[in-house]
């Protein structure tokens, strides 16, 4: 013996409950617009010369995450993985540059 069962159809707006009732009231949907992004400026043939530079004295290398155990990779052997975990500094493949080689160095403004 066959039964049927009582077919019920769920209306499900397409628009958020907290909002449902907002549009009902105002009788429309609201419409979504994008924030218009100002363009990117093209950098210059000195700073892309410099930035080619500095990129070539970089080593790109893998190792495993010490929290999650996934593979990452990072530069002369500092690592960040998403899950949070970072290699101490001082196991990098070679020294950190000083503070007055940093360009956001607050000091740089106070020198004459």
């Amino acid at each position: 013996m066959i039964r049927q069962l009582p077919l019920s159809v769920t209306f499900v707006p397409s628009v958020r409950p907290d909002l449902w009732d907002s549009a009902l009231i105002a009788r429309r949907v609201g419409r979504v617009t994008r924030k218009q992004t100002p363009p990117v400026p093209v950098p210059s043939a000195e700073m892309a010369a410099t930035a080619a530079a500095f990129l070539d004295g970089q080593e790109i290398t893998a190792s495993q995450c010490g929290g999650c155990g996934k593979e990452i990779y990072g530069i002369k052997g500092r690592y960040s993985c998403a899950c949070g975990w970072t290699n101490p500094w001082w196991e990098g493949h070679g020294n950190l540059p000083g503070a007055d080689t940093d360009p956001d160095w607050p000091g740089h403004a106070a020198k004459p």
